[in-house]
């Protein structure tokens, strides 16, 4: 069989996978077209102000928090306020909430996992970004830049962010259904203070939430280039 042959093979596989999603746990088609454009309305400027202070690109913020919530509908995220399945580690002293996912016992037995709290969803967004910033795991991550978010997505699971064997399809996924990538381009977020975005995955106008205290001041410069 030709090089050209497998190379094509192994591409009709990746869009397979892909498409098929949904038969591997995750189908967001059941979630409302409104609760989907709430959810990224009331989020986008927390994803964009993060991105501005650590590097990490906007829509893979936004892609991670609707992947591991399903668009704010697990009890992690509204029980806990943990809306990156962030879990405790050795080093996290504050609140704890416990559920079972996948961690097991020495007779392999699933157990329940200990899983950051936090006071807002302010303080999750922003405990994502020193997460990923203080773990030697994510380092190389930040060397790809924010404009890069399939780079991101890949490496976040090569680096072991989830055990799912398709966390960066699943991403990418919804960093391009939704368009999301729009939100790295921002440099700034007086920008969209006033002037509604034009959403072109619902094909509808709406106003964006973009709560006063989330400005960046005229002289905020970024952390990581």
């Amino acid at each position: 069989m030709s090089i050209v042959r497998l190379k094509l093979l192994d591409k009709m596989f990746f869009w397979i996978i892909i498409y098929s999603l949904p038969l591997f746990g995750w189908n967001h088609s059941a979630i409302s077209d409104d609760t989907k454009r709430q959810f990224v309305a009331d989020k986008w400027v927390l994803a964009v102000q993060e991105m501005h202070k650590s590097g990490i690109p906007a829509s893979v913020t936004l892609a991670q928090c609707i992947l591991e919530t399903n668009w704010g509908q697990s009890d992690l995220s509204y029980l806990a306020n943990n809306y990156f399945g962030i879990k405790c580690k050795d080093y996290w002293v504050g609140p704890t909430y416990y559920k079972v996912d996948d961690d097991k016992d020495m007779s392999g037995q699933l157990v329940k996992s200990c899983f950051r709290q936090y006071d807002s969803m302010e303080s999750s967004f922003r405990d994502h970004s020193n997460f990923l910033l203080i773990s030697p795991n994510y380092k190389s991550l930040f060397d790809l830049g924010s404009q890069n978010y399939k780079g991101w997505c890949e490496g976040l699971k090569k680096c072991g962010y989830a055990t799912d064997p398709y966390y960066d399809a699943k991403l990418i996924q919804i960093i391009e259904t939704f368009n999301l990538s729009r939100f790295d381009a921002i440099s700034h977020l007086n920008e969209y203070n006033i002037l509604p975005l034009q959403d072109t995955i619902f094909s509808k106008q709406f106003i964006l939430n973009v709560p006063a205290a989330y400005k960046l001041p005229a002289d905020y410069t970024r952390k990581i280039k």
